[in-house]
């Protein structure tokens, strides 16, 4: 089946030649394919575990993740999927907001996400640190738990979010999709 999914994908849309674009490509194929009922892909980009030389790693890999990402929406628009799309990128653990002395940051509790697709709502959610927040080197807290925008995700595609987390924690309705 999956070399039917191949053989079947056509676009015009060029991908970047690495892990990312590959990913963001073969994600283009199975939801063009129609073959397959997938309604979750994950995939992930690794090496930004920056606790030294964080200067140079992060922009390359935020480019990547910025060039593959274009490419699936041209792709998935070019479908008349994209608002039939959610791309959640996020990572395991948040940084802190200052460089260490290695010239790269330490783990900390808050950390951001990013929601792109046709059917999301645009805008910043959660607090804005303020400038003696963000001078005095300490750590930031979260504003918005993440098992919030994933709730609302799993209710996105049409699903109950209590079971996927049971335990306790701030609810709230953050009005992510249009």
């Amino acid at each position: 089946m999956i070399q039917n999914v191949i053989a079947s994908y056509s676009s015009s849309v060029g991908y970047p030649s690495d892990s990312m674009g590959n990913f963001m490509r073969d994600s283009a194929r199975l939801i063009q394919s129609n073959l397959v009922a997938t309604r979750v892909v994950y995939g992930g980009l690794g090496g930004w575990d920056t606790h030294s030389n964080q200067v140079g790693g992060h922009e390359t890999r935020l480019a990547r993740i910025d060039d593959a990402v274009t490419a699936l929406a041209s792709d998935l628009k070019a479908m008349g999927q994209w608002n039939n799309t959610v791309v959640c990128i996020f990572t395991e653990f948040g940084r802190v907001n200052f460089e260490n002395g290695s010239g790269g940051t330490d783990h900390a509790k808050a950390g951001a996400m990013l929601l792109i697709g046709g059917g999301v709502r645009g805008g910043v959610y959660g607090g804005t640190p303020s400038n003696s927040e963000l001078s005095n080197f300490s750590f930031l807290d979260m504003d918005i738990d993440f098992r919030n925008p994933f709730s609302e995700i799993v209710q996105w595609l049409g699903f109950d979010p209590d079971p996927v987390f049971p335990e306790s924690f701030s609810k709230m309705n953050l009005g992510l999709f249009a």
